[in-house]
């Protein structure tokens, strides 16, 4: 466990990590950047397992994604996923694939 700004994550955090960029790519999936300027796919779709993450179903919600504090936030921060989790769930992204 640990906390950052004070938030408490479970798990254990990977090297000061955060992320610097998000593009959406297509529905659920996000082409994510992160401060140590790695590039990674991250399909959404596992997340509808959990209820906390049901709104991202609507298109009109999902298209709310930011960055707050090196974050993964959706409506202002109301739903928010750690940089960790996005990193684990995520693959590398090559650059050749078209985007």
């Amino acid at each position: 466990m640990y906390i950052i700004n004070d938030i408490v994550y479970a798990g254990e955090p990977v090297d000061d990590l955060s992320v610097i960029h998000v593009k959406i790519v297509e529905r659920l999936c996000l082409l994510v950047t992160f401060n140590n300027n790695e590039q990674r796919i991250f399909d959404c779709t596992e997340l509808l397992n959990y209820p906390v993450y049901q709104a991202l179903i609507d298109q009109s919600v999902f298209d709310t994604v930011a960055i707050q504090h090196g974050i993964i936030v959706w409506e202002d921060g109301d739903i928010d996923i750690s940089t960790e989790k996005v990193y684990r769930m995520s693959y590398p992204y090559n650059n050749q694939q078209i985007i």
